[in-house]
């Protein structure tokens, strides 16, 4: 990727902030695992729709690589917990 100043900034600024989690995910192995690689994820292509460097459909993107990551294992985890 093309080293961006804004988006560089923009993370720098947000670096420390936490994102709210919508259900309770600790009880995922694999989240455990790999939840910081997925937040930067989440975090880096949502600030790049925000600036401007991505179009919205970028979440696609965003959904695939939480995928490449073993989002659809945290999935799985937390369906067999029900």
């Amino acid at each position: 990727p093309v080293p961006s100043p804004l988006l560089e900034e923009n993370l720098e600024i947000t670096s420390g902030y936490e994102l709210a989690p919508l259900i309770q995910i600790s009880e995922s192995p694999t989240f455990n695992e790999k939840g910081a690689d997925m937040k930067k994820i989440i975090l880096e292509g949502i600030t790049k729709i925000i600036i401007g460097e991505q179009q919205i459909s970028y979440l696609d993107t965003i959904i695939e690589d939480l995928n490449s990551v073993g989002m659809n294992e945290v999935c799985k985890e937390l369906n067999s917990q029900k």
